[in-house]
């Protein structure tokens, strides 16, 4: 092999190690990280390992994140632990939208509308088990 090919293969190496430690990292198995199997009788982990174990996770799949929401009170950090594809995780910002207006019944979906509790506790509108497609009960 040639110095120039030897060097080029070193130096790329050395960048994409990193990054394949990133993507392709072996996820921790709760037994490897406790030191026990979850469910186990009479063990249970405490909420610091538990962050600990979820940070590792998140370090080592790109399927998962992990988000600090605050505080409990207890003074530990309330976290959200978010596993879904990668695709989905560039639009997570997007799906959190769509889950803020089905909640508020403001989504059509499949031609039939939402409504809200109050919109349906009047006449003429979706019943919890009956909706027609423009909203209007039957």
């Amino acid at each position: 092999m040639q110095p120039l090919t030897v060097l080029l293969a070193l130096v790329l190496s050395l960048y994409a190690a990193p990054l394949a430690a990133r993507t392709t990292g072996v996820v921790p198995t709760p037994a490897s990280h406790f030191g026990f199997t979850p469910g186990a009788d009479r063990r249970l982990a405490n909420w610091d390992e538990l962050v600990t174990y979820y940070e590792k996770v998140a370090q080592a799949s790109p399927r998962v994140s992990l988000n600090a929401l605050g505080q409990t009170t207890g003074g530990k950090p309330f976290v959200m632990f978010t596993i879904t594809s990668p695709e989905n995780h560039a639009r997570l910002a997007e799906l959190h939208d769509i889950q803020l207006r089905l909640a508020e019944g403001s989504v059509v979906l499949f031609g039939f509308q939402r409504t809200t509790a109050a919109r349906r506790s009047r006449p003429g509108r979706c019943s919890p088990m009956r909706c027609s497609a423009d909203g209007a009960g039957r």
